[in-house]
């Protein structure tokens, strides 16, 4: 397995994929999942917006 040895600015977001999944994931790599919020338009389009500041990562 890879070792992330420096995840200080790493950030790990699940979308639309399968949350338990992500969850298990981030859990086994030692990472919190980051927050994003997903929408999706009329037209079929989506917006990702994420949630916290990613700055400087």
């Amino acid at each position: 397995m890879t070792e992330i040895k420096d995840a200080k600015d790493v950030r790990l977001f699940a979308l639309n994929s399968n949350e338990p999944l992500a969850k298990s994931v981030a859990d086994k790599i030692g990472l919190p999942l980051s927050k994003a919020s997903v929408s999706h338009f009329a037209d079929g389009e989506i917006k990702v917006t994420i949630d916290e500041s990613v700055r400087g990562c």
